[in-house]
Order: C-alpha cells, then structure tokens, then sequence
C-alpha cells in the first residue's frame, strides 16, 4: 500500500491548513522470478540453433502463475533472430547470433539463439533450350538444392541483350524480337550464392513478311518493285516466283516483271532467308491493264 497526504492552505489565511491521509491500495501480484523454457525443458542462459527463416516458440514460466502484469519479450539484435509477444523467434539473419530476453516486474531471463544456414548447392531450371517466335511468352521454374536450403530464392536476369526479350522476377520469358545472330540467355541465380546459376539459351525466330502492294499487277512486261519487313531488320531475302510464264522476279531485289504477253492469272511470291528459317508468301493476280 501506498500512504499520501493531501495538504490544502487557504489563499487568505496561510495559518488554516487541512491535512488528509489518503491510502492507495496496491493489489498487484508482482512476479518473483522467471524462467524460459522451450519444448517443457529450460533453457535459462543456455544457447539453441535456429536456422534461417525458421521459428520456434519460447514460453516465460513466471512464479507465482497469478502474476498481474505481462511478460515482455525483446531481442538484443533484430536483425539477426526477431521475437513476437508471444515468444515466437525466427531467425532473419545468419550465421550470427543474439540474445531473446523474457522481462517481468524487473525480473528478467535469457536465452542465446545461434543462427544457422543451410547453403545452396545447385540451381537447375526445368528448360534449357527454347524456340520462341516474336510476342510468344513461356514461365522458367527453378529448382534449388538441397530440398532444405535456407535461401531456396533465385534472380532472373537476360544475358546477351534486352532489346531481345524480358523475363519478370517470376520468370515469365517474353520474346522482343529476333534473336538472329546472337546468342541470348536467360540466367536464374542463387540468392544465396551468386557464383551458382543455371542458364537457358533462346532462340527467338526471325521473321519476314512481304509488304501488301498497293498497286495491281498488269500483264504486258511491266515493273513492280516489292518489299518486305524482316526481323532483325536488313535480314537478307531471296525472292522468288512460282509462275514464270507470267512473271518473274530478281532474286535480290525483289523487282517484279510481267512477262510481255497478255496472259493472266495467279501467281505465288515468296521471299525466304534459308538460314534463318524465315519465309512469306503472297498471292497476286496478274491482270490486264484497263484500257484508256
């Protein structure tokens, strides 16, 4: 119990002074120890291993069990192992250690958490070779050994050029544009280990497409350039037709002639680059010219 005293003087008279005693009651059960224990064994100041990313659950055992008040749980440094109110500690940090305190009405215990981690061996992705085509996307998973590594996270990343193709940090792959020449990589890597990847080498298609003439094609020996857009651009292209008694067409430059006849009819123009597997082909009526 607490005993205070309420003084009042008069503001007139100095010499009319009131005294009261006042008693506090104080019915709070304090705490006269306490001990942490885990899994029902006691670990006062003793040490337990925890490994990263994992938790386990710390209980205050406080004498007498009525206790008023709370324990409070606290650790020396959070970034190595943290500890919820409920005595819950997960290692964040490791190899490192700390300390987990349990605090009661002064009282206080301790227990040392040692953090440990199971370090990474390999990173091994389920593809490592793919034939994309402009605009296609496709998902990379990776799997990371042993089964209980600590840091089982990995990091995506291009390799060879971004101007071909994107991965996301969940490793969804989209293909940019055609890889034609150069080697591109989609490398997954260990957050754990930097010096441990896996890696697998794309190749985005290259592509042509004939450009839709805006003219007609007259019978008669007449000219007509045509042109097509390729990926990678300034990708070679050879042309060809597939009548020549109406047309024929420079292989080059893709300059179209009529033959000098009045025959007409349909012709097939294709331009191909063979090595890159690319090719278009457009259908054509030759027609006669209107008469004036």
């Amino acid at each position: 119990n607490v005993v205070n005293y309420v003084i009042a003087t008069s503001a007139y008279d100095e010499s009319l002074v009131a005294r009261e005693k006042i008693t506090i009651r104080d019915d709070r059960i304090y705490a006269e120890s306490v001990a942490i224990y885990h899994d029902s064994a006691r670990v006062s100041e003793s040490a337990i291993d925890l490994y990263l990313n994992e938790e386990l659950n710390l209980e205050a055992v406080v004498d007498p069990t009525d206790h008023t008040n709370k324990v409070v749980w606290s650790s020396e440094d959070t970034t190595t192992a943290t500890v919820d109110e409920n005595g819950v500690v997960k290692a964040v940090k490791a190899p490192s250690s700390t300390k987990v305190y349990a605090t009661i009405d002064g009282k206080t215990d301790w227990v040392t958490i040692n953090t440990k981690k199971v370090d990474v061996t390999g990173v091994t992705l389920d593809t490592h070779t793919k034939e994309l085509v402009k605009g296609d996307t496709f998902t990379l998973s990776a799997t990371v050994a042993p089964d209980n590594a600590s840091i089982k996270t990995v990091n995506y990343s291009v390799i060879g050029g971004h101007e071909f193709v994107s991965v996301s940090p969940e490793g969804v792959v989209t293909a940019l544009k055609s890889t034609y020449g150069t080697e591109v990589k989609i490398r997954a890597t260990s957050d754990d280990n930097p010096e441990i990847y896996d890696e697998c080498t794309l190749v985005i298609a290259a592509d042509i497409l004939i450009d839709e003439p805006s003219f007609k094609i007259a019978c008669g020996g007449n000219e007509y350039q045509l042109t097509a857009t390729t990926d990678p651009a300034g990708l070679p292209v050879v042309w060809s037709v597939d009548n020549t008694e109406l047309a024929t067409i420079n292989a080059a430059t893709g300059l179209l002639t009529t033959n000098d006849s009045d025959l007409i009819g349909t012709i097939n123009v294709t331009a191909k680059n063979e090595a890159a597997g690319a090719t278009d082909t457009i259908e054509l009526k030759v027609t006669r010219a209107p008469k004036d």
